[in-house]
């Protein structure tokens, strides 16, 4: 199985939410907040949408970031970096993939209120799974069964091994960053 290809109905299935829904998304409709949050047009309402099993640097002032900055000992102008590659990465692959699926299950809610999903292509690859492959992101194992913990960890190796987005731009700081040593 490519691992690009997971799909948020695979981890919805593991999970046992039987409410997972999918809707064809155009261009216009998605608006990236940063790295890993969208803004989803619902027939004129916006949800903020987390994507599910990553998690990218921020690169504005919020708690998270805050958290990031004592966590890290990284500048704020550092950390602010490498949260405006790893946004510019994810409207890249959305203005280059669209129209995308958002896989999603509106029930769901993370503890900041965002709904929980992902964005696949029409070839069937995750895009949260290619953040962590082109190294603008790492996997978030809460909540994951250890089949696709596994496989987003194989992703994230496989992106600093060979120096990838982030890894290879500014490997320093993306260490401190995912809070893993050389």
């Amino acid at each position: 199985m490519n691992p690009i290809a997971l799909t948020l109905l695979l981890l919805l299935t593991t999970l046992g939410t039987a409410q997972a829904e999918e809707r064809l998304l155009q261009r216009d409709a998605i608006e990236v907040e940063d790295g890993d949050t969208l803004v989803i047009d619902f027939d004129g309402t916006p949800v903020r949408v987390q994507l599910i099993g990553i998690d990218a640097p921020e690169d504005s002032d919020n708690p998270k970031f805050r958290v990031d900055l004592r966590r890290t000992g990284l500048d704020a102008e550092r950390l602010r970096r490498l949260g405006s590659v790893a946004t510019e990465q994810l409207r890249f692959l959305i203005d280059s993939r669209a129209p995308l699926t958002l896989q999603f299950d509106r029930q769901l809610k993370d503890r900041y209120g965002r709904m929980p999903a992902d964005l696949v292509d029409a070839e069937g690859n995750s895009l949260a799974a290619m953040m962590i492959a082109n190294g603008y992101a790492m996997p978030v194992t809460r909540d994951m069964p250890a089949s696709l913990i596994h496989l987003l960890g194989a992703l994230a190796r496989e992106a600093r091994t060979h120096d990838k987005g982030l890894w290879g731009l500014y490997p320093e700081d993306s260490r401190r960053w995912a809070g893993v040593g050389e």
